[in-house]
């Protein structure tokens, strides 16, 4: 219930953590359904009440990927701690409690056909743009809908891009996107201020929620189902079996604050030394002529 004491305990904890920023914009939503669904789940329970088994009930009531799941118990317990801190609750209801395992699966890229048909679909210069700063350049649909004319170097090539954690790092434009670039830039000459613009209100920027939605529909026109956030993956893919990047020149285009996020890459980055590895053991009779010719054709 909306109305609950553990809801606007909850508006409380919101409202905070958005004035100290540490909240984004994008995980604001997320939390407060979160937050606002598991208040309707407790309804009327006492905040000093609260117990455990509230918990495992909610969490065992969603129907959800194991990734939501996941996502929604980290929420809680930040929250739970919060009521402690508060000395809303005397004991918190999550402690001991362990988060759902998540088996990290290795992400699925596009095939090079598939990523043709969609850039040939962009109905023009921005939404080329936005594909490939995407799929050229590995950019999240926030980091697109953040960037900005004073990003672009124009003498280096390069744009400032801004990601997760207010985290900051330069990357190189590809000639496609950099051709696509000054296509977009000679419709609509910008000087300063958010570079991807809204066609009806040609002076603000679009919302990362806006981005993820356009990039979706030119798949389906491309027709692909899928999202465009799996245009990152594929950039990642790319490099690491067809241009022998290191994982870690991976690490740095992802911007991913850890090594352990781009391990999800690595099956990409180590099937080739594996079978360089692998390869060329040979064993049973076809080995054993394989010796034979070896000694044969050694001198003495």
């Amino acid at each position: 219930m909306s109305t609950s004491v553990i809801w606007q305990l909850a508006a409380q904890y919101l409202a905070e953590r958005v004035a100290l920023g540490e909240l984004s914009k994008a995980t604001i939503p997320t939390v407060k359904w979160t937050l606002r669904d598991f208040a309707g789940f407790v309804a009327d329970v006492d905040p000093a009440e609260l117990e455990q088994r509230h918990v495992e009930g909610y969490l065992a009531s969603i129907n959800v990927a194991r990734s939501t799941q996941r996502q929604r118990f980290c929420q809680l317990r930040q929250f739970c701690r919060w009521l402690v801190r508060r000395q809303h609750v005397a004991v918190d209801p999550m402690a001991g409690l362990k988060a759902p395992r998540q088996p990290r699966a290795v992400p699925r890229a596009y095939r090079a056909e598939v990523v043709d048909r969609l850039v040939s679909a962009c109905p023009d210069a921005r939404a080329r743009l936005i594909v490939l700063l995407e799929v050229q350049e590995g950019l999240r649909a926030c980091e697109v809908a953040r960037a900005e004319v004073g990003d672009i170097d124009y003498a280096e090539h390069t744009i400032l891009v801004r990601g997760k954690g207010s985290r900051e790092r330069i990357l190189p434009l590809s000639s496609q996107t950099w051709e696509a670039l000054e296509d977009y830039l000679a419709d609509r000459p910008l000087r300063s201020g958010p570079l991807i613009r809204s066609k009806n209100e040609p002076w603000k920027g679009i919302s990362p929620e806006h981005v993820a939605h356009l990039v979706q529909g030119w798949l389906r026109a491309a027709g692909t189902r899928g999202g465009g956030h799996r245009l990152r993956h594929t950039m990642a893919t790319t490099l690491l079996r067809e241009k022998g990047a290191d994982v870690r020149d991976v690490q740095l285009a992802l911007g991913h604050a850890t090594l352990t996020s781009t391990s999800i890459y690595l099956p990409f980055s180590d099937a080739r030394r594996l079978r360089t590895l692998m390869d060329g053991r040979i064993y049973g009779p076809r080995a054993r002529r394989c010796q034979d010719v070896k000694d044969a054709s050694s001198p003495g």
